[in-house]
């Protein structure tokens, strides 16, 4: 296999996974984005909607954050303790 044609196959490749992840965020239920948006509202908004140090990111910023950081900062982060939290109630 030439490195042109890996490239193209590469390319391919990584156009079908990010199509098939769209599809997957498109089909994610009306219900389950409602919950979560209620559990923002009560969980988080109070330091996410208005951040009163530079350490906390706002609504905006944590929209342009990967999910994969976001995860991190919920599961293992700073933010874990706040996870365990919420959990316990």
């Amino acid at each position: 296999m030439t490195l042109c044609s890996l490239h193209i196959a590469t390319t391919v490749i990584a156009t079908a996974v990010r199509r098939l992840i769209i599809s997957l965020l498109m089909s994610i239920s009306p219900a389950l984005l409602a919950a979560a948006q209620d559990d923002y509202r009560s969980r988080c908004a109070a330091c996410h909607d208005k951040p009163i140090d530079a350490r906390t990111p706002g609504l905006a910023n944590l929209r342009q954050m990967n999910w994969i950081r976001v995860s991190h900062a919920v599961t293992r982060g700073p933010m874990s303790e706040h996870a365990r939290e919420r959990d316990a109630t």
